[in-house]
């Protein structure tokens, strides 16, 4: 059976659904981890204000980006 490409749009929205549903676990338990680690209390901080959570993914990628060796 060939897909058409309504299919193939139906099959990849689920996909995406499905991994944003995954980073998203993995981002707030990743948040959660750090404050057990350092025995921190969620209540102590307060709400993570958007703001926040944006500096946390673009510090995170920047971490996992690829180095330039030439400098």
């Amino acid at each position: 059976m060939k897909l058409e490409a309504e299919h193939i749009e139906q099959i990849a929205s689920y996909m995406a659904d499905s991994l944003e549903d995954h980073l998203d676990i993995v981002f707030w338990d990743g948040i959660a981890r750090v404050l057990d680690e350092f025995d921190i209390e969620y209540d102590d901080i307060g709400d993570i204000s958007d703001e926040d959570c944006d500096a946390i993914v673009n510090e995170t990628r920047l971490m996992f980006a690829p180095k330039n060796d030439s400098l």
